[in-house]
């Protein structure tokens, strides 16, 4: 049903190259389009409704247009998706919060529970999230393009049940998964800041593959 809505030629002029999801201040946007390359970035920031703005529908306050748990938010993420092309390449930086060592205590997340404390809103709102980012990731497994999901190394997100079925499928449909640990201090940030990525591109797990053994030597 998304890919029957009408969009005009200003939303995405060509087959997008570059599509990074929860962008924040979109560096990696900004460098590849300096870089001559078709990108959009994604995030709950660019959209900030007026404080007293509601839902003519509901009444409630409207939700950032960019807002992936929200209804337009999740339709947008498809329909960038299916701007793409098969060498497009998404960066899913998924907020991480909730996911993180130091907020265990709270958000109640442990290997035999990753679902954690669902009383809580925020631990709420970070599964939905990640059961959307997980669909996002079949939708872009199919349609045979990569991407790199993102999280600090000691992120529980790979226990959630729904990311956990996900790779499982794009499995089943020939797709590989690698996983990445590497100090970003490795890139040149200026902490070690141990960081994990997933991904389905077999160059890029080359790259990350030999960055990672230059920086343990």
């Amino acid at each position: 049903m998304t890919s029957w809505l009408p969009m005009s030629d200003d939303f995405v002029p060509d087959p997008l190259h570059l599509i990074e999801y929860f962008s924040g201040s979109a560096r990696i946007s900004k460098l590849a389009h300096a870089m001559g390359y078709q990108v959009r970035a994604f995030d709950v920031d660019y959209d900030h409704p007026a404080p007293w703005a509601e839902s003519s529908f509901s009444g409630r306050r409207k939700r950032s247009s960019y807002d992936i748990n929200g209804e337009a938010g999740i339709v947008l993420a498809v329909l960038l998706l299916l701007q793409g092309s098969w060498d497009t390449l998404s960066m899913v930086a998924v907020v991480c919060s909730s996911w993180s060592v130091v907020n265990r205590h709270s958000s109640q997340r442990n290997e035999l529970v990753p679902e954690g404390q669902t009383r809580s809103a925020s631990v709420m709102n970070g599964n939905k999230m990640v059961s959307r980012v997980s669909l996002l990731l079949l939708l872009i497994g199919c349609l045979g393009s990569s991407y790199i999901l993102e999280n600090p190394e000691r992120s529980i997100i790979l226990e959630y049940p729904r990311l956990r079925w996900t790779f499982r499928a794009l499995k089943c449909l020939g797709v590989s998964v690698y996983r990445f640990t590497f100090p970003m201090a490795a890139f040149g940030a200026p902490t070690k800041k141990p960081t994990m990525l997933i991904t389905n591109n077999v160059a890029l797990r080359k790259l990350l593959g030999k960055k990672r053994k230059n920086s343990t030597q």
